[in-house]
């Protein structure tokens, strides 16, 4: 049977991630406005461009492809539930679900329990200081996912 992400609440709608996937155009990633509906919580999640992600995953060797790349940009800074990266994503739940298993099992990821949803946030600090120091070096889109 399928694995499917399970949260009582999501908070990243498809409309607005596929928005900002679209406003992307040229750029290595965008800035997408989040609020936490759990916590009340506002920031922006990065997402990284399939492009940027393949040369970032050709650097890293073991940790994996494309799909963890995108997992850690999106929680290098902030802690996201597996229903929200699921959208984020826009792949198949079941292999985003395998994924974050696999980068929660190898130290990459931390996960814990908020009211009943799983949150994933980066686990490794060796690893989220190399991440931040190559996004730093990535083209923003516009200032808002959408604008």
């Amino acid at each position: 049977m399928a694995r499917k992400v399970s949260c009582s609440v999501r908070c990243l709608s498809e409309i607005e991630v596929e928005k900002a996937r679209r406003s992307l155009g040229d750029a290595d990633a965008i800035m997408v406005p989040y609020t936490c509906k759990v916590s009340g919580k506002t920031e922006e999640i990065l997402m990284v461009s399939e492009a940027a992600a393949e040369i970032l995953a050709a650097t890293l060797g073991k940790f994996g492809g494309v799909m963890a790349v995108k997992i850690f940009a999106a929680v290098v800074s902030t802690e996201l539930c597996a229903c929200d990266i699921a959208t984020l994503m826009g792949e198949d739940e079941e292999d985003v679900l395998a994924e974050i298993d696999r980068l929660t099992e190898g130290g990459f990821l931390f996960g814990h329990e908020i009211d009943g949803m799983n949150y994933f946030g980066a686990g490794n600090p060796p690893l989220r200081r190399f991440f931040l120091s190559r996004f730093a070096a990535l083209k923003i889109g516009p200032d808002k996912a959408g604008s």
